[in-house]
């Protein structure tokens, strides 16, 4: 297996040379600008602070969503075995 594997790779770069093709050709996106929310792209400019609505829509603030750390639906510890104690 890893033979025909190893001749197959040799195959396929051989192709791609006579074809004067870079192994790199495809591979990645075109370079482009850096988006103006990239993180910390501009250190000269001054931070914002959101500063939400003093009242949000009650479908977001639905008890049901909370965490409860005590939910049934958390994982139980095990008990250790005795062989671990």
């Amino acid at each position: 297996g890893a033979n025909r594997k190893m001749l197959h790779e040799t195959r396929r770069d051989e192709k791609r040379r006579l074809q004067g093709r870079k192994k790199s050709d495809g591979e990645y996106h075109e370079p482009c600008e850096r988006s103006e929310f990239y993180h910390m792209s501009d250190l000269t400019k001054r931070a914002a602070l959101f500063i939400g609505p003093d009242e949000y829509d009650s479908r977001y603030l639905e008890s049901s969503l909370a965490f409860d750390p005590l939910s049934e639906l958390e994982p139980v510890t095990k008990r250790p075995r005795t062989s671990e104690r």
